[in-house]
């Protein structure tokens, strides 16, 4: 169990933290005085094993989550803090420097072609927030940021596009759907809505085949990563995972298809790749 008094401005040193399955017991204020700004995480050694970079610690807008992923150290926990004003002030900054990008007027609401499109791929138009581009008929998919939409993709809707997928803004951000502790990696913002629907899985879509410096900053927010790319990725996969090895538990899984064709197999494969991340964390 863990317990906490929490106070406004932030946790109180009085506390401290009992953790189930051990006798480990880590200080409130070690834990306030090390707390990131929120949306990051920070990665250190472990105070209680020793580990090196095992431990890591971060705020999910005010939920404060720590963890050593070293299977034989108990130490991990959370605790609500709120979001502090500084925090508040970033995200505003934040916001303000997003504002450079705006929906191009030609993206409007969700017509009878994005909802044909979404029929076809088993997609939910609302809950995905799918737009129609006008101009070069393409359905959009909104990229958000902190809740922002920061950019957004666009897949045509011409079979003989030279251009299949087009990026509306000029940063590198993922497309990233979904809610859970494992995040799915894919090329494509079509899978990464697939995989989404399963449950504790993030659908995060490179938009290619490399991670960008941006998708890199997200991904810090996982421990386990499941590098799920098109069947003729796998090379490309196994350098994504070199990448982000030594900051993740990384595992690169084959596909027999594309996840977007929602093939049993792979979409079974992926759950139990969460299944035994989520028993490995626990353990």
């Amino acid at each position: 169990m863990v317990s906490f008094y929490i106070v406004k401005s932030g946790i109180s040193d009085k506390v401290t933290t009992r953790l189930i399955g051990g006798n480990v017991m880590l200080s409130a204020k070690f834990i306030a005085e090390n707390t990131p700004n929120s949306g990051d995480s920070l990665r250190m050694d472990c105070v209680e094993c020793g580990g090196k970079s095992t431990f890591t610690i971060s705020n999910l807008d005010g939920t404060v989550i720590w963890n050593c992923y070293k299977a034989s150290c108990k130490v991990g926990g959370s605790t609500r803090v709120g979001v502090r004003a500084a925090d508040v002030l970033r995200r505003s900054e934040q916001a303000m420097n997003a504002e450079a990008f705006k929906l191009p007027a030609q993206i409007v609401s969700p017509t009878a072609e994005v909802h044909k499109f979404a029929e076809r791929w088993k997609l939910s138009v609302d809950r995905l927030d799918l737009r129609y581009a006008c101009i070069d008929s393409r359905v959009v998919f909104p990229i958000r940021r902190n809740g922002i939409v920061v950019d957004a993709i666009g897949r045509s809707l011409w079979a003989n596009s030279p251009m299949k997928w087009k990026r509306y803004g000029k940063e590198k951000y993922p497309y990233v759907h979904g809610t859970g502790s494992v995040a799915v990696l894919v090329e494509d913002a079509i899978s990464a809505a697939v995989v989404s629907e399963l449950d504790d899985i993030v659908g995060v879509a490179l938009l290619g085949t490399s991670v960008s410096r941006e998708c890199k900053e997200h991904l810090n927010t996982y421990t386990n990563i499941v590098i799920a790319l098109d069947p003729d990725a796998r090379s490309k996969a196994l350098t994504v995972r070199k990448e982000l090895m030594g900051k993740h538990n990384c595992t690169v899984i084959s596909l027999r298809d594309d996840l977007k064709y929602r093939d049993q197999s792979d979409l079974n494969l992926i759950k139990g790749k969460r299944d035994e991340m989520q028993v490995h964390h626990n353990s």
